[in-house]
């Protein structure tokens, strides 16, 4: 009984701490990925505009 017991209870605090390690890796891949993300929309939007105004100031010349 004593056993069985030992037993669930490390099986539980192992489970825990693996569900911890993996949740500070997520938490340390989460902002990485946005901020990624971010730095490319920003990017995007650059060149998109670049394009625009280049664009029209073709368009603009006589």
């Amino acid at each position: 009984m004593f056993l069985k017991i030992t037993l669930k209870t490390f099986a539980y605090h192992t489970q825990s701490l693996a569900y911890f390690i993996m949740q500070i890796i997520i938490f340390n891949e989460i902002p990485r990925k946005i901020s990624d993300f971010y730095q490319n929309k920003k990017h995007q939007i650059r060149v998109s505009y670049l394009s625009f105004l280049n664009k029209n100031i073709k368009s603009n010349r006589p």
